[in-house]
């Protein structure tokens, strides 16, 4: 029951800089995820087209 009578007085400018450096920090740590996730989908895709075609070369 403590946390929202925290929340009700007004946040000053230094608690709103930390939290918008918070969310800076975590969006770029998930575009960095997403960029890397993308990197392993292509090399799954080039390893998949490569068995592709092994399959029908022989």
């Amino acid at each position: 029951m403590k946390i929202p009578r925290i929340f009700t007085v007004p946040a000053s400018e230094s608690h709103l800089t930390l939290a918008l450096a918070l969310c800076v920090f975590l969006l770029s740590v998930l575009l960095w995820g997403i960029i890397w996730q993308a990197e392993v989908i292509g090399y799954q895709r080039d390893v998949i087209r490569w068995l592709w075609d092994a399959r029908w070369a022989s």
